[in-house]
């Protein structure tokens, strides 16, 4: 009986492991890519901030932060793809990811609009030349290139190619960047290693599924939902635009030097939040089945348990040695930015529980998934209004705000992943009933 009841317990134990967000679909293999392209951007960072002093360090990470929006936004996309891929149950075929004349044009539209505003980006963040934009700018077109592909692939749980050519863009990327900035093109070989590495993830990405980009006759590529695709784009837009627009309005209206030691702070407070938002994205899959049904309200607790663990002990960790740390990754003449640091570690776990919310608000498709835009707006306006006197003003807004918004997107989430519960609980009688019956 004993023996009985353990088994049991053990055959539980493995199936909710199994359902677990971290063991669904791959998660595990994942979540390790992307810690190690997280680990990758960050060392680079750390190795540039080094090479180019505070001035120019604040410099590039404006421009990275305004990569770092795109990205995200194409990484959007990128789960609307693979959400349909993954609803397809026919085998690959030739032409299925054939890209459409309106997704070129686009692209090309886009790529021509980053073009004409090298001059007021440049004014923006007080550049020395339109140089670093233009190069830049050749990462759009190349980004958009392996939407398709790469949703094809995180459908299709092609892990060893993604971890591939995550590996090899961050090798790319440190290697370019450390050669092209020691040859003395600073900021401009910061910039074009960053561009040469998504030359070379796209290459990758691509190549797997070369085949099925080809136009064939009869054949009906995959149609994303514009519906679907839209809210992503504003949703996670607006959590990256909420993730980097400190550092572009420290760079506004802090001194070049401060601007430096700033984005400084807000790079190490990354640690606090990038395997968190990984986990968040694993989790979206779920918070779509449980939209048709499926238990919420567990993948909700669950994946808050996870992120807010891991972030809450990375934050704690960086507020209790924000000078180490800072002299450790950066050097000694970065120490002005550890006060700063102490205060964005907990924005960064703000950031990262907020992760949770607005994947599954857009699991959900609720409108709620787009609060971070209020968060961008109220951090604009503070700061421009009052709070630009320095790095800790701008730190404390930051916080605030993210605080804010996290609240404002945890409360309907809980009524929301309440409400089902209860449902599901109201209902199991009559399941019941009509069972016996």
């Amino acid at each position: 009986m004993i023996l009985g009841r353990l088994r049991r317990l053990a055959y539980r134990g493995i199936a909710m492991s199994r359902e677990s967000i971290l063991a669904s679909g791959g998660g595990a293999a994942y979540l390790i890519a992307a810690a190690a392209l997280n680990a990758s951007n960050f060392v680079f960072n750390v190795i540039a901030s080094r090479l180019l002093g505070p001035a120019t360090f604040g410099a590039l990470g404006s421009l990275l932060g305004l990569l770092a929006v795109v990205t995200i936004v194409l990484g959007a996309l990128t789960v609307a793809v693979a959400r349909t891929v993954s609803a397809r149950a026919e085998q690959p075929q030739p032409g299925d990811l054939a890209p459409s004349r309106t997704a070129i044009l686009a692209t090309v539209l886009g790529f021509a609009l980053v073009l004409a505003l090298a001059v007021p980006l440049r004014n923006l963040l007080h550049l020395a030349s339109v140089w670093p934009v233009v190069i830049l700018s050749f990462t759009l077109p190349l980004a958009v290139a392996e939407i398709v592909p790469r949703g094809a692939l995180l459908a299709r749980l092609n892990f060893r190619t993604l971890s591939l050519a995550v590996a090899a863009s961050a090798i790319t990327r440190l290697v370019a960047g450390v050669v092209l900035i020691e040859l003395g093109m600073g900021l401009n070989g910061a910039v074009l290693a960053t561009t040469l590495s998504q030359l070379v993830v796209t290459a990758l990405i691509v190549w797997p599924v070369r085949q099925e980009l080809r136009r064939v006759p009869g054949t009906t590529p995959v149609k994303v939902p514009l519906s679907d695709a839209t809210l992503a784009l504003i949703a996670l837009g607006g959590f990256s635009a909420l993730n980097a627009v400190d550092s572009v309005l420290a760079r506004y209206y802090l001194p070049a030097v401060q601007s430096g030691y700033y984005v400084a702070a807000s790079t190490a407070s990354q640690i606090a939040f990038a395997l968190p938002v990984t986990i968040a994205l694993m989790a979206y899959p779920r918070f779509v089945a449980a939209e048709k049904g499926g238990d919420g309200h567990k993948v909700l607790i669950e994946g808050i348990a996870l992120v807010g663990t891991l972030g809450f002990v990375a934050a704690a960790i960086l507020c209790a040695f924000p000078h180490l740390i800072v002299t450790v990754l950066f050097g000694e003449h970065y120490a002005p930015a550890a006060a700063a640091l102490r205060v964005l570690a907990w924005e960064g776990l703000a950031l990262g529980l907020m992760s949770v919310f607005v994947y599954f608000h857009l699991g959900h498709r609720k409108l709620a998934s787009c609060a971070s835009w209020v968060g961008v707006a109220g951090a604009i306006v503070l700061v421009a209004a009052v709070f630009h006197s320095g790095q800790l003003p701008i730190a404390f807004v930051m916080l605030a705000v993210s605080s804010t918004v996290l609240l404002g997107m945890a409360i309907p989430a809980f009524l929301r992943s309440k409400m089902s519960v209860q449902g599901s609980i109201s209902a199991a009688p009559g399941d019941q009933t009509a069972s016996a019956t």
